[in-house]
């Protein structure tokens, strides 16, 4: 991973039967594609975000396109900030107060006195796991 990332991102929207041709089309054959997103907007229109390594023209754009849908889109192409990403996600984690409870991440200031503590980060806390199997406790057991 390079310190100063050179991202560009082009966004255009789509009619829905178009979404999944045009995201198939730009991952598996333009190598100067890194990746493609499709987001559902209200009204059924897809919003496709399409990552590049390097600057492209809009010519070649319209080319890429053009081979993936019948009308080409208008689109918005902007060069993407190095920025880090981890930080600004935590920053918008803030610390809630339930109570005597003060819920927080690593990354906030300490619990204020007189309140009990309860930390708990995001990544843990919002990874998938499987629910107890309380199901197999024996009757009268639980």
């Amino acid at each position: 991973m390079t310190t100063d990332p050179n991202l560009w991102q082009a966004v255009f929207r789509v009619p829905q039967a178009d979404a999944d041709s045009a995201t198939d089309w730009l991952t598996e054959t333009h190598p100067d594609v890194l990746s493609v997103s499709a987001f559902e907007e209200i009204g059924g229109d897809y919003a496709l975000t399409v990552l590049f390594g390097d600057e492209p023209s809009r010519e070649s754009i319209d080319a890429v396109l053009a081979e993936a849908l019948d009308d080409v889109p208008g689109y918005s192409l902007e060069q993407l900030r190095n920025e880090d990403w981890v930080k600004r996600g935590l920053a918008d984690l803030k610390p809630v107060r339930a109570g005597r409870f003060h819920i927080h991440g690593s990354h906030d200031a300490p619990a204020p006195g007189g309140t009990h503590s309860l930390l708990i980060e995001a990544g843990r806390s919002l990874r998938h796991r499987p629910a107890p199997d309380h199901d197999r406790l024996p009757a009268g057991a639980g």
